[in-house]
């Protein structure tokens, strides 16, 4: 009896652990100029039932969200249209966009955002790639030198692990 009773409870006793909806992690937005913005580590919203990272950066970058926000509302104004936007609400102490899958989350759960953040990247590169003066930019921030912008990758270095830099010619 306890054998075929034993399944039945422990569905009875567990949890409901369903999934988020995406939106409550990432934003994704569709834009119409040839522009992408890419903003990975401006969230602060906990992954549902799972554990910090151990490893890694897990500091949030200073107000990049509302930076890409302001920059979209400024080009709605003056050009009536809006670049595509993918960005992090999820903390960076879940999972870090600018690593390669193996380093940027320990939880499986966070796989199912790493690979939507990506994917919603690749599909907005890919509309905009053809178009003539096609950029994208991957908004960070820091803390260090609050009164400082820092341009670049530091000859490559902070991006070794990304994802899009990763690739042979990397997304675009």
């Amino acid at each position: 009896v306890n054998k075929l009773l034993a399944p039945l409870l422990l569905a009875i006793c567990l949890p409901c652990h369903a999934a988020q909806p995406l939106d409550t992690y990432l934003t994704i937005s569709t834009g119409s100029l040839p522009l992408v913005f890419s903003v990975p580590h401006g969230g602060e919203v906990a992954l549902d039932g799972a554990a910090e990272r151990v490893n890694g950066t897990k500091v949030q970058d200073d107000r990049v969200n509302q930076l890409a926000a302001a920059i979209q509302r400024q080009l709605l104004a003056k050009t009536g249209k809006e670049a595509y936007l993918v960005g992090a609400k999820i903390s960076r102490k879940y999972v870090d966009f600018n690593r390669r899958a193996d380093e940027a989350y320990e939880s499986p759960d966070a796989a199912r955002v790493y690979e939507a953040y990506y994917g919603a990247l690749r599909r907005a590169v890919n509309r905009v790639r053809a178009q003539a003066g096609a950029l994208l930019v991957d908004i960070h921030g820091q803390s260090f030198k609050r009164d400082v912008v820092f341009r670049g990758t530091g000859s490559g270095l902070t991006a070794r692990n990304a994802r899009f830099y990763g690739e042979p010619d990397g997304l675009i």
